[in-house]
């Protein structure tokens, strides 16, 4: 786990260490491994797209599916029937999932319903986890008590972690269940979604309190790391009737309560360092907007990634998040404080995933920070890109890293973790040495903080953005 802004990493457990005792961060590294469980059923199949793009929230009552699934890798035959395609409306897509548009994933949806890759096998895997939150025991930051303060529904931080690592598992969850809805209309996907949002932030009993003062419980930034996929997911599942079914409340709406105050606690941005945690803090606020459909958040925290609002660092005059960016060469740069930490390699690929996410949810509101020139880059061209550009030759050959690699070097894990952001560069600039990276480990690419399957909803999108086109034509 990246350390504070001071660079102190005074945790017992490693970041290893942690993802070997988390039940879906294993559940997805056997996914990665293509170590799959013989007990998964059959793939179902995804919405067939028939060219209308309809949202997805309340649909006609479908009439008999088309297509018949088709099985996912190891798996013996399905007791799962899966939901047949909603019939689509003429309307066009508006819907925005944070991450991800509606046309976006339509056009995914179709290329799996033709087993095309790279989007089928992602399509697997991702179902093959879905599948394995719907047996997942929910857990609650109030399982261990309150050992260091006096609120058990505090997030705060202990020696094991346990609240952090309990967050990873239950956002993680979340998002795949919600997705597989998308893709399935199966409601048992939905309401597994939905129950587990309301065990971590609305049950009385269990939920966390919407307290993101990371200044003041000692959580650093792991929480910025994991509740982001809590509204990824609830943004899939916008007007089901679950969200009312449930209990006698308004559960979206809720939901949608805490995630505002849960922003609106974020700490004083004095006590943000001018290095990742910035960069996270920014993709938080930007992510959490968009969700919240919040216009003057969003701009505001765009802004703050351009480097133009609350850029002063404990003195410093060069704008955050880029007074860390340094010139390698004409074509290149580097994350200078990323850069000089002891695992230098995941800092500063961490430092760009962050920076990368907010660009990703500027894209969906027609705002170009992929294209951006920051302030601090002395040459012209996409800031960002140079980062990318950097790193290729050491994603592809670590060994060549001349900075550090923390006092257990690099795995597989980690490099096909970071590879999946390339996924994103990819479909950006159509770069072949992005492509390079990302079949390092061979494709799917999949994301273990934010994004999951990376390959499945950002892989290739400047192929569905031409056949969409093509469609409208």
């Amino acid at each position: 786990m990246p350390d504070d802004g001071d660079g102190r990493t005074d945790r017992r457990f490693s970041r290893r260490d942690l993802l070997a005792a988390t039940g879906v961060a294993a559940a997805s590294l056997s996914g990665c491994l293509d170590l799959l469980s013989s007990t998964r059923g059959e793939t179902p199949s995804p919405r067939a797209n028939d060219g209308t793009d309809a949202p997805t929230a309340s649909p006609p009552a479908p009439p008999t599916a088309t297509r018949s699934p088709t099985a996912g890798p190891g798996s013996p035959t399905s007791t799962r029937t899966p939901t047949p395609t909603p019939t689509s409306t003429a309307e066009p897509p508006t819907e925005n999932y944070v991450y991800v548009s509606e046309r976006q994933l339509r056009e995914v949806a179709d290329r799996v319903s033709d087993g095309e890759s790279p989007w089928k096998p992602a399509y697997d895997k991702a179902i093959w986890d879905a599948d394995k939150a719907l047996n997942m025991s929910p857990k609650s930051v109030v399982d261990d008590g309150a050992p260091q303060w006096d609120d058990p529904h505090r997030f705060g931080a202990t020696d094991d972690r346990h609240d952090y690592s309990v967050a990873i598992d239950m956002t993680t969850a979340v998002r795949d269940t919600a997705l597989a809805y998308w893709f399935t209309d199966d409601d048992e996907y939905a309401e597994r979604s939905i129950d587990l949002l309301y065990h971590w932030c609305l049950d009385p009993e269990t939920k966390m309190k919407p307290d993101g003062d990371m200044a003041n419980n000692g959580t650093e930034v792991e929480l910025m790391i994991t509740i982001p996929k809590l509204w990824y997911g609830a943004s899939l599942l916008r007007g089901h009737p679950y969200w009312t079914e449930k209990t006698d409340r308004d559960l979206e709406s809720a939901f949608e309560s805490w995630v505002d105050s849960f922003v609106g606690s974020l700490a004083d941005p004095g006590f943000y360092q001018y290095n990742n945690q910035w960069a996270w803090r920014i993709a938080t606020i930007a992510g959490a907007a968009s969700y919240l459909g919040d216009e003057e958040r969003l701009e505001h925290a765009f802004c703050m990634w351009r480097g133009q609002c609350e850029t002063a660092a404990h003195g410093k005059d060069k704008p955050r998040p880029w007074n860390q960016y340094r010139k390698d060469d004409d074509a290149k740069g580097y994350l200078k404080r990323e850069l000089a930490r002891h695992d230098g390699l995941n800092y500063h690929m961490y430092g760009m995933k962050a920076l990368t996410l907010t660009a990703e949810i500027g894209r969906h509101h027609g705002v170009d920070l992929y294209g951006y020139n920051a302030p601090t880059d002395p040459g012209d061209g996409p800031t960002l890109k140079k980062l990318f550009d950097f790193m290729v030759p050491y994603l592809q050959s670590p060994s060549k890293w001349e900075w550090g690699t923390g006092s257990d070097g690099v795995d597989s894990f980690e490099i096909g973790n970071y590879a999946s952001l390339f996924e994103l560069a990819y479909s950006r600039w159509e770069d072949p040495a992005y492509l390079d990276v990302v079949r390092s480990l061979e494709r799917p690419a999949y994301d273990f903080w934010i994004l999951g399957w990376t390959t499945l909803t950002h892989g290739n999108w400047f192929d569905l953005v031409e056949a969409s086109a093509t469609d409208a034509d």
